[in-house]
């Protein structure tokens, strides 16, 4: 049962392209941002952001983060991850992989040596789907 869970996640991520990462900046300020994700087949969400932006600063102090994924449909994916700034040899393959999947391409508006990436890796999701009677919600530790 929980492969079968687990792919439908896999899958509604896939056909996503946003999430709203939240965590909480070393002065205990919350932090919510917009960022457009790839994700992988364990449930990896991975983006890039500009390394002067404050979520970028925070995800390097704190590693523990919040992510919403959905919300527009009937939806969504919660989950609790914990960030990890990529290593500059894997830039590339990310920014690649962000590219392809995105269909764009808005990495020459900031400098590289400006942008960094991150790969979020969650240990608990809970998949929510209001449109069943009753709800379809099921959780999964990772």
């Amino acid at each position: 049962m929980i492969n079968i869970q687990k792919e439908r996640v896999y899958q509604f991520l896939k056909n996503h392209n946003l999430c709203v990462v939240s965590l909480v900046d070393d002065h205990g300020l919350p932090i919510s941002a917009l960022v457009e994700f790839v994700v992988d087949n364990d449930l990896n969400l991975y983006f890039g952001t500009n390394r002067k932006f404050r979520k970028a600063k925070a995800l390097r102090q704190s590693k523990a983060v919040s992510v919403v994924v959905g919300g527009r449909e009937d939806a969504c994916v919660q989950m609790q991850a914990y960030s990890q700034k990529l290593a500059k040899d894997n830039h590339e393959k990310c920014k690649k992989e962000l590219v392809s999947r995105l269909q764009q391409n808005y990495f020459p508006i900031v400098p590289e040596d400006d942008f960094i990436f991150f790969k979020l890796t969650s240990d608990w999701v809970r998949y929510t789907d209001v449109s069943a009677m009753p709800w379809n919600v099921y959780e999964l530790d990772l």
